[in-house]
């Protein structure tokens, strides 16, 4: 994978994360309940990103 294309996959979930952190907020989670909830998602596209570069090649 290329230094842009890596770039741009990090940019990717850090803007996930927030939008993702903005929806259960809006939904009147706790801070606690909103940070597991955002290492979970992270978890979630870690995986699923590694996933889709293993199977691109």
């Amino acid at each position: 994978m290329s230094t842009t294309a890596q770039i741009v996959t990090i940019i990717s979930v850090l803007l996930s994360l927030y939008l993702v952190t903005r929806g259960f907020r809006s939904h009147g989670l706790s801070m606690n309940q909103t940070v597991k909830m955002a290492l979970v998602w992270a978890v979630i596209i870690a995986v699923g990103t590694f996933l889709i570069s293993r199977v691109a090649g």
